[in-house]
């Protein structure tokens, strides 16, 4: 019987695995072209540092223009790359801004359909990565500050 719970968890881990690659691809294929380092006005780089020190770097036009209509890149793109390039699900990112006195962040579900030429972020713009806690990594941290608080108090 543990023998089958485990298959079946192996089997469950590895169907999820798949879907977070399909996900991953789907979404670095609805990014648009990335357009030529030209010093086009209508292009932002986007530099990136995580917390462990790596970095990423990519431009985005700030519109798309088509024979029907004019389409105006929203923030959620960049946090479409950032999960099928580097494999961080989108709604667990908090996105800071990297220039002094600027404390703006962003974050997928409050922000994610804000319009980047609405920004005002310049022609490059540098931005911090980081993840969101989970209502879970809180309610642990709450119960060890509560615990060891109640310790303290003890001594």
């Amino acid at each position: 019987r543990e023998k089958e719970e485990l298959k079946l968890k192996q089997e469950e881990e590895e169907q999820a695995r798949i879907a977070k690659e399909e996900r991953r691809q789907e979404l670095l294929e609805s990014l648009p072209a990335e357009p030529p380092n030209t010093g086009d006005a209508n292009v932002i780089t986007i530099a990136l540092r995580f917390a462990n020190g790596s970095r990423g770097q990519r431009r985005f036009p700030m519109t798309l223009e088509t024979e029907e209509q004019t389409e105006i890149l929203q923030m959620g793109v960049v946090f479409n790359w950032i999960e099928g390039e580097f494999g961080i699900e989108r709604e667990t990112l908090e996105l800071a801004m990297m220039k002094a006195g600027d404390g703006r962040s962003f974050e997928y579900e409050r922000d994610g359909s804000l319009e980047l030429n609405g920004l005002g972020l310049g022609k490059m713009c540098g931005l911090r990565v980081m993840e969101l806690k989970k209502e879970d990594d809180l309610v642990q941290e709450d119960d060890k500050e509560n615990k060891s608080g109640t310790q303290e108090t003890k001594e």
